[in-house]
C-alpha cells in the first residue's frame, strides 16, 4: 500500500466522523423541548440557556439530523436563494391562544442553500401589536 492511498484512506475516515453529525449532549433535556410544541408551556424558556450551549454542535448538521435533537420546528420560513429558516417558540405568544397578541420569543435556525445548519439565533424582540 502505497502512502497516497493510505493518505486518502484517512482523510476519507476522518471527513465520515466529522460529518456525522451526531451531537454529544446528554445534558440536553430533548424530551422536554420536543414536548413542549410552539412553546405554549414555557419549558422551552428554560432550556435557552441549554440551547446556547449546544449552538457550536448543531451548525453544520442538515435538517434530518437537526430534527432528531430538537424535533420538527413549529414553523418553516423559506427565504431566496433555497434558504430557509426553522422557527422553535420558547414561550407562549399568539402561536399560542388566540386573544394573545404577544409576538413570542423564538429559536431561528438558519440553514444554506446546501441545507446545512449555518445559524442559529435566539429572537428576543417582544412585539405587540
Amino acid at each position: 500500500m502505497n502512502w497516497k492511498s493510505m493518505m486518502l484512506g484517512i482523510i476519507c475516515l476522518w471527513t465520515m466522523g466529522a460529518c456525522s453529525g451526531k451531537v454529544n449532549a446528554d445534558w440536553f433535556e430533548e424530551t422536554l423541548w420536543k414536548n413542549d410544541k410552539n412553546g405554549c408551556k414555557n419549558d422551552r424558556l428554560e432550556l435557552l440557556d441549554q440551547i446556547l450551549r449546544l449552538k457550536d454542535q448543531l451548525i453544520g448538521l442538515d435538517d434530518k439530523e437537526l430534527r432528531k435533537v430538537l424535533g420538527k420546528p413549529d414553523r418553516i420560513d423559506l427565504m431566496k436563494r433555497n434558504q430557509k429558516f426553522y422557527v422553535y417558540f420558547v414561550e407562549a405568544g399568539k402561536q399560542c391562544a388566540e386573544g394573545q397578541n404577544k409576538e413570542a420569543k423564538k429559536v431561528l435556525v438558519r440553514f444554506s442553500s446546501l441545507n446545512l445548519v449555518n445559524e442559529i439565533s435566539i429572537d428576543y424582540s417582544i412585539k405587540e401589536e
